[in-house]
């Protein structure tokens, strides 16, 4: 990426200043203006993707949501940081209730600093999806990535003019971390490649994927894949949209950034299966005791 591509990319900064408050964090996908929307919607019925859900937050906020158990949903923390009255993920064919949800400790409305990331559990447990497995490498840049979500739709010449509610995937390479433009390891970026103009591009080659595809509004919270040795990994949490042309609607050369997974590998599993506090041991040890039936005598 040439000093004057990076310099327009660090100029969009103020303006992501915005996107804190949810103009433009991210929401399903913008496609490719000279491929069928079919090939987008069949790719993301794939059981790999099944555990993508859409999440409706106090009835009029829609985020997306990918299942990694039976009852904990990782999504976005911009998604869940506010009050909330109500919040529902439908995935496969049912609606699950979610009673709690976990916001990263250091997430703060500074979406550059690369925390954007949280949990939610539901009331009962989900089925017949299949549930992510969380990648665990520091290899994901220069993989496609697969983005899945519900999010606003519309084609890269058009950016994101449609509604939202609709499940879409599409691909796009894994180009940088955020490292590259100043901001935190934390994320991953993809550009959104234009087959009618090379100069639309900002990291890596200039030539689009057969499914070249970025998230627009309404995808917040919704999963980027890998493939990695025949099996699908989520690999990122869809955070952000950067622009450069000042229109903010995810169209050929905008950029999207997704919270890094594999750096929160260790909180998400400290927060899903919590060791009990050592007082606590104790008193399950003393239970098995007495539940064992033995008596004891007291020394004398």
């Amino acid at each position: 990426m040439n000093k004057t591509r990076i310099a327009r990319v660090r100029a969009s900064a103020a303006i992501l200043a915005l996107m804190a408050a949810g103009q433009m964090t991210a929401q399903a996908g913008v496609i490719r203006h000279d491929r069928a929307d079919s090939l987008y919607t069949s790719l993301a019925a794939s059981a790999a993707y099944s555990g993508v859900g859409d999440m409706i937050i106090n009835g009029d906020t829609r985020c997306s949501g990918t299942a990694i158990s039976s009852t904990w949903i990782l999504t976005a923390a911009h998604c869940v940081d506010g009050p909330i009255s109500s919040l529902t993920f439908t995935v496969g064919s049912a609606t699950y209730t979610g009673i709690d949800q976990i916001v990263h400790e250091n997430w703060t409305t500074g979406l550059a600093a690369g925390w954007d990331i949280a949990l939610v559990r539901v009331g009962s447990a989900m089925s017949g999806i299949t549930f992510a497995s969380l990648y665990t490498g520091s290899d994901e840049l220069g993989r496609v990535g697969t983005n899945v979500g519900f999010g606003r739709t519309g084609t890269g010449l058009t950016g994101s003019t449609l509604s939202s509610g609709t499940k879409r995937a599409g691909d796009n390479m894994i180009d940088v971390t955020g490292l590259a433009v100043g901001w935190s390891d934390n994320l991953l970026f993809q550009d959104f490649d234009n087959p009618l103009n090379a100069g639309d591009s900002f990291f890596g080659l200039a030539s689009p994927l057969n499914m070249e595809y970025l998230i627009a509004p309404g995808d917040s919270g919704g999963g980027l894949f890998i493939d990695v040795g025949g099996t699908r990994y989520l690999a990122g949490v869809h955070s952000l949209i950067r622009w450069v042309d000042a229109l903010g609607d995810s169209d050929y050369g905008d950029v999207a950034g997704s919270t890094r997974v594999s750096s929160f590998v260790g909180w998400i599993n400290d927060k899903i299966n919590p060791i009990p506090e050592p007082g606590t041991l104790a008193l399950v040890g003393l239970g098995l005791l007495l539940l064992s039936g033995r008596t004891f005598a007291r020394p004398s």
